[in-house]
């Protein structure tokens, strides 16, 4: 892991905030929070909510591994590297957990 993309699209007024974190101290964190919700996923049987937060994992060479969504009430993500049978998947989450998310990625809740 080289990388994650973080585009912030929460304020619809504004264009989304793209950044990039580098350092591992900050891919790790991100990575922990994800682990703590890491569990009870499931398929949507409809579409895919409209996320707040995208997250994507890249390697080395700039290709994303795992792209990771987070909105209002709800955390998904897809491994992408086992494209095409990679599916999306969510999970809902607790105020507490969709609190920690953005702040393991410096941004603000």
């Amino acid at each position: 892991m080289e990388a994650l993309r973080v585009i912030d699209h929460r304020n619809q007024l504004l264009p989304a905030k793209t950044i990039e974190l580098r350092g591992r101290d900050e891919i790790e964190s991100y990575l922990r929070a994800v682990a703590s919700v890491n569990f009870d996923f499931q398929v949507p049987y409809d579409t895919f909510p409209t996320p707040q937060v995208s997250v994507a994992l890249l390697d080395a060479d700039g290709r994303v591994l795992v792209a990771t969504w987070i909105g209002q009430s709800w955390f998904g993500g897809s491994e992408l590297r086992r494209m095409p049978r990679a599916r999306k998947r969510l999970r809902r989450l607790t105020v507490d957990e969709r609190a920690r998310l953005p702040e393991a990625l410096g941004l603000e809740p």
